[in-house]
């Protein structure tokens, strides 16, 4: 399989030390200085890449969601970051040596996180691995495409597979995942790792982790 070649020029491949991501979500709270504190404190564990979202109340949910959830827009506007905080953030990032890489909800948010912060892939969330047009409109920006596979099936995984390289994209990295916040080591069957290995040869496999501790992550390095 071959090595996929990230935009800030660090190459991902089986001959190469793991690559891991902090995945910060919106744990800063909205709040843009707890935010530089979580950057520092995964630069200082040795993280190569720190993961925000980049979701809006506009992107994340319809509005007959918040039409029947009234008070959700506020709490989703309260911990969702700006375009200039993101842009600030991604800046701070290159200032520290760590890779800045959010998750985007939307062709606009992919727009501004390629074309104005510079990231070095793009991270697509398990929720939309069956949006084909969303995920035909990322390949088509030329960029390293992530992505989670925890709310897929085989069938699902592989149309997204052929609906980025129908962009003549072929920079992909699948991620064996299980959408379950915190996931027990029981549910997590890391041989998924081999089997997806031995299905998509022609693309990278890794880990999204949601355990507690360091064992289950420890132990995917070895597949």
């Amino acid at each position: 399989m071959p090595d996929v070649l990230l935009k800030d020029g660090k190459c991902i491949g089986s001959g190469n030390r793991p690559y891991f991501i902090a995945e910060v979500n919106s744990s800063h709270n909205g709040d843009i200085e707890i935010a530089r504190k979580m950057i520092d404190s995964a630069k200082m564990a040795g993280c190569d890449c720190v993961k925000f979202q980049s979701w809006s109340a506009d992107s994340l949910y319809s509005k007959d969601y918040y039409d029947s959830n009234l008070v959700a827009k506020r709490i989703i506007s309260k911990f969702s970051l700006a375009e200039i905080e993101l842009l600030e953030l991604a800046k701070y990032c290159q200032s520290v040596g760590i890779a800045f890489a959010p998750t985007p909800y939307s062709r606009h948010e992919v727009d501004f996180l390629v074309d104005e912060c510079g990231v070095p892939f793009i991270k697509v969330a398990s929720q939309d691995v069956n949006n084909y047009p969303y995920l035909k409109y990322i390949a088509s920006k030329q960029v390293p495409i992530i992505l989670s596979t925890g709310m897929a099936d085989i069938e699902e995984v592989r149309k997204a597979v052929d609906a980025i390289t129908s962009q003549n994209n072929q920079q992909i990295i699948l991620l064996h995942c299980v959408s379950i916040y915190p996931a027990a080591p029981e549910t997590i069957n890391l041989n998924n790792i081999v089997g997806l290995k031995a299905l998509f040869k022609d693309y990278l496999v890794g880990f999204s982790d949601h355990t507690l501790g360091v064992e289950i992550p420890t132990a995917s390095i070895a597949l």
